[in-house]
């Protein structure tokens, strides 16, 4: 058996390029498919984790049942196998961040429509994986929820916590090799008891702490000691996110109440009614919305749209590899004022959009050519020359979805900088 203290070149058809990744389960590397020619993130698992047999045959079987599950929110499972004693499983390589590693990054917290858009879309997993199989996750929790680079949201480790420890009497929060079954900030008391007859609802308690944590910036359940968090959860009044957050809508704050209700009967009855009660919430808000838009004179719409004609030639001013000929406006007055003349034809909305994309597909060309100084001044300066007022301004303010995506490039320009400035120095 190779010792895993020591660096791994290969494992079985996989050769190994970098270690990305630790945890209680094993060591995850980025590796080369050879056979496939793919990139996969490949998790090695610890050497006491491997030496009971009936743990390995569990291990596989859950590794197969993962390799026949497909859902845009999950991390796809290849396969399993062992080698020289080296017991791993390959899977989808994504490139991106969890969320654990913005929380400690971000000098702002998650909006609420970023907490709703990334509860949904992990809820919409794990509704799959518990229709599907009857499995839980047990490990919910920011360091296993990922934000891909184009905006997707991914669960990681799906199942392997519940399958490793199949055992009716080592259902609770200890596997038969005394590891802790998932993180005690985020367990539900019924999984902290070792409970039996723990199903989904564990998962949707961990999941509202998840998003009370994404929001606020801390978990509601801290402390000096495990015990001392454990025992916050059996008896700790449960905190209202609206405390910390005053701008969190109080619909949202009772649905996160809810999610953390100490009773799994209190909590919601289905994946699906939390499903319905994000989707009601974000109905709501649109309603809302709309109220406000529908208000606005109709001068103040004209002008916008006015506004929005004026500076496109200062957005195409900002593309980087262009000549100063290239840069040059080249619609005259007379042109301007016929193109204005037709703007009843096109929504202040599709506009927006327009600029929109054509403010995503830049960043794009920036990242791709690594131009991270284009990129970043971008980011950070674009926004007020292109909405300076009106009701495209108020879409920009409105669209946290946009800017959720703009964080996320930043981040990527600023990690790119870093990275220069780590090979100059």
């Amino acid at each position: 058996m190779i010792p895993q203290q020591q660096q791994l070149a290969r494992v079985g058809d996989y050769v190994i390029e970098s270690q990305i990744g630790s945890g209680g389960m094993g060591l995850i590397y980025k590796a080369k498919q050879i056979s496939m020619h793919r990139i996969v993130a490949l998790k090695v698992l610890r050497d006491n984790l491997v030496s009971n047999q009936k743990y390995l045959d569990r291990f596989f079987r859950e590794v197969r049942l993962l390799a026949s599950m497909e859902h845009p929110n999950m991390v796809r499972v290849y396969e399993g196998g062992n080698d020289r004693g080296n017991v791993w499983f390959s899977m989808e390589y994504i490139q991106g961040d969890d969320l654990n590693l913005y929380l400690m990054r971000r000098t702002f917290k998650f909006s609420e429509y970023q907490a709703r858009f990334i509860g949904r879309h992990v809820a919409l997993a794990l509704a799959y994986a518990w229709n599907y199989q009857r499995m839980i996750h047990r490990d919910v929790k920011p360091a296993n929820i990922m934000l891909t680079k184009s905006g997707e949201i991914k669960l990681l480790d799906l199942g392997i916590s519940k399958k490793l420890d199949d055992d009716p009497n080592a259902m609770g929060h200890t596997t038969a090799d005394g590891l802790l079954v998932g993180s005690p900030t985020y367990m539900s008391p019924e999984q902290v008891s070792a409970g039996k007859d723990i199903d989904f609802r564990t998962d949707i308690y961990s999941l509202g702490i998840t998003l009370y944590h994404i929001l606020a910036g801390k978990p509601p359940y801290d402390g000096t000691s495990v015990v001392d968090v454990i025992t916050q959860h059996f008896s700790a009044p449960i905190p209202d996110i609206r405390e910390a957050r005053p701008d969190i809508s109080r619909r949202f704050a009772n649905i996160i109440k809810k999610m953390m209700a100490k009773q799994k009967e209190d909590r919601f009855a289905s994946w699906e009614d939390f499903i319905a009660a994000l989707d009601k919430c974000e109905a709501m808000e649109k309603k809302r919305n709309q109220r406000k838009w529908s208000k606005l004179p109709l001068k103040q719409i004209l002008l916008a749209v006015a506004v929005c004609f004026v500076t496109i030639p200062a957005l195409c001013l900002l593309i980087p590899g262009e000549t100063e000929e290239e840069n040059t406006p080249v619609v005259e007055q007379t042109e301007t004022a016929m193109v204005l003349s037709e703007v009843p034809t096109v929504s202040p909305q599709q506009q927006y959009n327009n600029l929109k994309k054509q403010y995503l597909d830049n960043l794009e060309q920036l990242l791709y050519k690594k131009n991270f100084e284009d990129g970043i001044r971008t980011c950070k300066n674009l926004p007020p020359q292109i909405l300076p007022g009106g009701e495209l301004e108020e879409f920009y303010k409105a669209d946290e979805n946009f800017k959720f995506k703009l964080d996320n490039y930043l981040m990527q320009f600023e990690e790119l900088r870093k990275a220069d400035e780590k090979i100059l120095h």
